[in-house]
């Protein structure tokens, strides 16, 4: 929410915020006030240079000083659902869920581990549910193997690590 005070005197008339010559967003004065309400994805993670504009109406066009403002890169949430055993000659579905506030689906990339070992690289395409089902390679040997994930993020959203989840390869 971004919120203009007219200190001109000017009561009605219109007002922009701009970041160079692009209009980010446009508000009519109300007694002297515009409000802006900016939705999520309007600016990127970074820097910014805006500025407000009053187009006129009950007094002359004006602009104020550009005030810089950050925008932080949204945080982002990751969950991994892994079946406690499986038979060694079996594939295992893994289910992996990326959590990212205002954001449906969120894109990137999903890397599983087990232990240290990378098992595959896989693009992140989530359902409405914003989680998606891995197919991991069969495991050629029993025994106890520590799957985990990793997204890796976007220029707007962090990366993060799920918790390490035991599996199980039995005969």
């Amino acid at each position: 929410v971004v919120s203009v005070r007219s200190s001109a005197g000017a009561e009605r008339g219109d007002v922009e915020i701009r970041e160079g010559s692009t209009v980010i967003a446009r508000s009519t004065l109300k007694s002297g006030n515009a409000v802006f309400n900016l939705s999520s994805g309007t600016l990127s993670a970074g820097t910014h240079s805006l500025q407000a504009f009053y187009l006129g109406g009950s007094a002359e066009p004006s602009a104020s000083v550009p005030t810089t403002i950050t925008v932080a890169k949204a945080k982002s949430y990751t969950g991994l659902y892994v079946p406690a055993s499986i038979k060694i000659t079996r594939n295992v579905d893994i289910t992996v869920g990326v959590i990212v506030a205002r954001v449906a689906r969120p894109t990137g990339t999903i890397t599983v581990f087990d232990g240290t070992d990378v098992v595959g690289e896989y693009p992140l395409v989530v359902d409405r549910f914003r989680s998606m089902k891995i197919r991991l390679p069969k495991f050629d040997a029993t025994g106890t193997h520590r799957i985990s994930v990793v997204y890796s993020g976007t220029d707007d959203i962090t990366g993060s690590r799920s918790s390490v989840r035991k599996l199980v390869v039995v005969n």
